[in-house]
């Protein structure tokens, strides 16, 4: 979404926007809807979760919760 690099889709973070309009962390790579992915290079985190980049990426406005943040960071701990 940010930094455009091809990568192996076990390397990305899959995000989707609910219905609602928030967007949710998709570990399994499987939920429905409209996605992105976002690459686990510093910079590519900071940019790719401000409102502005991630309303721009799925097409509408979207709210950003502090669960999305944290969910990242345990996926790239875990790894």
């Amino acid at each position: 979404m940010v930094c455009r690099k091809r990568r192996r889709k076990d390397e990305l973070i899959r995000l989707v926007c609910t219905e609602a309009g928030d967007v949710a962390v998709d570990v399994e790579h499987r939920a429905p809807g409209r996605g992105t992915y976002l690459c686990g290079d510093g910079c590519c985190l900071r940019t790719g979760l401000r409102a502005k980049v991630m309303s721009n990426a799925f097409k509408r406005r979207v709210v950003i919760g502090g669960k999305v943040g944290k969910s990242i960071e345990s996926i790239f701990q875990g790894v």
